[in-house]
């Protein structure tokens, strides 16, 4: 599949370079909105951020509800409307229909941002382009604020660590196989007990010897050339700061440990130097070229702003909109957007929709942030804003609709389901951002012929 890859940045290219040409000619407009709006290039940005997020869903919907990747359950109950509840994300009203209308919202408290009120949220991290930013959000203000207590309870600079864990993957294995595999060695790593006549590191060894006091873990897949590669990125929380001869030694102690509990779990390991080089990774701080890449081509112009906000915290939290660096693969939000680009090759949407939906369904239920035991309590017994922050599940977080907001306008059922069959939900709210709610009805009225059609 390298020569789909290297279509897909191709495509990328192309439409960065076909985005600008639009912009250059118009400012600011939504494709056949019938309306002129002269943006800033942050606002079209903005708004092209708002507009992509809708179009994923959309995608992500299609390809849960296509029959031709169910198999037999999921075949009877989509016949029953028991349908995925991503699938019904953002687009179902609460309490029993449309009937009262789906309300409009702007942000108050971020700019040029605006929502839909009172409409289902899913809760999945791991499905749903929405929902998701929302949780991701709300994890990384969490973590973030972890960081800010540490450092006040160990100030000093490098008082924690990032550490990436790996094993070996191939590309006829399954997801669900490789993911077992690296949780497993995960926990058999933090339960080793100490060898006799062995000069093995084992982690309650490491853990003191480097002043580890608390650890979180974020889950993270690629899927590329090789396969598969599920990863993990863990924070370690030093109550002592590490030389560069430290972090040295450190990483050689953890790549044997990391070895031992592999070995442990039957991990299949064909090339044991490449293990060893490859296996753990270790920083310190994100580098320009470790983030940007992740965040695409479509951020460069941003890059300053965004690195002074990139970190640790995001590194474990927004998954979503990260990018795989070239031969690394593409993420599974790579895989929607790659299908995307590219509407009608039956072979991109047939080999990634498969592999996006093998995706979602291993990640079902999954948390993607774990604390070590003990810590998480740690930390609530010294700030009450850690506490109230981690006390909100995924749920609780992609429903959240709190802070200030202004109401723009309501739509009726019928014009909800114009926007729905039209897939115009991200250019609606783009729209209502900018111009009176007479003339955002004036454009969702432009297609109702296209639903009396169909």
């Amino acid at each position: 599949m390298q020569t789909i890859a290297d279509n897909y940045k191709t495509g990328q290219e192309s439409k960065k370079t076909a985005s600008s040409e639009r912009r250059a000619a118009s400012p600011g407009v939504p494709a056949d909105s019938g309306f002129c709006v002269s943006d800033s290039p942050s606002e079209v940005y903005t708004i092209s951020c708002l507009e992509n997020k809708f179009e994923l869903h959309d995608l992500a919907s299609r390809i849960l509800l296509d029959h031709t990747f169910h198999n037999s359950d999921e075949r009877t109950l989509i016949e029953n409307k028991k349908l995925p509840r991503t699938s019904l994300c953002h687009k179902t009203a609460l309490l029993g229909g449309n009937a009262q209308g789906v309300s409009v919202f702007k942000n108050l408290d971020f700019e040029r941002s605006a929502h839909f009120g009172g409409l289902l949220k899913c809760g999945s991290v791991w499905a749903c382009p929405i929902c998701a930013e929302k949780i991701s959000h709300g994890r990384t203000e969490e973590l973030q604020t972890a960081f800010d207590v540490w450092h006040d309870l160990s100030p000093g600079k490098n008082n924690h660590v990032m550490v990436s864990f790996t094993i070996p993957h191939k590309i006829y294995e399954e997801l669900e196989d490789l993911f077992s595999s690296l949780m497993d060695s995960k926990r058999a790593l933090k339960k080793q007990a100490p060898l006799k006549k062995h000069p093995l590191k084992v982690w309650s060894v490491i853990k003191e010897q480097y002043h580890i006091q608390g650890e979180v873990t974020g889950v993270e897949t690629n899927y590329g050339g090789n396969g598969w590669h599920p990863h993990t990125h863990d924070i370690f929380f030093l109550s002592q700061p590490l030389t560069h001869k430290g972090l040295l030694q450190l990483k050689d102690d953890l790549t044997s440990a990391w070895l031992y509990a592999c070995q442990q779990k039957k991990v299949n390991i064909p090339n044991l130097e490449h293990f060893i080089r490859r296996s753990i990774h270790i920083s310190i701080s994100p580098t320009a070229a470790e983030y940007i890449a992740k965040y695409g081509a479509d951020f460069e112009k941003h890059k300053d702003q965004l690195l002074k906000s990139w970190g640790h915290a995001q590194e474990l939290t927004k998954s979503h909109i990260k990018r795989a660096k070239g031969e690394k693969g593409l993420t599974p939000w790579d895989m929607l957007r790659l299908i995307k680009q590219f509407p009608t090759d039956n072979t991109i949407y047939n080999f990634y929709g498969l592999k996006w939906r093998e995706f979602v369904r291993v990640t079902k239920g999954r948390r993607q942030l774990f604390w070590s035991k003990g810590f998480k309590s740690f930390l609530k017994s010294q700030s009450q804003k850690f506490a109230e922050l981690c006390e909100k599940s995924d749920q609780e977080l992609s429903e959240n609709e709190s802070g200030k907001k202004e109401l723009l306008g309501i739509f009726s059922a019928e014009q909800w389901q114009i926007i729905l069959k039209n897939k115009l939900r991200g250019r609606v709210l783009s729209l209502a951002l900018r111009r009176p709610f007479e003339d955002v009805i004036q454009f969702i009225y432009t297609h109702r012929e296209v639903v009396q059609h169909e």
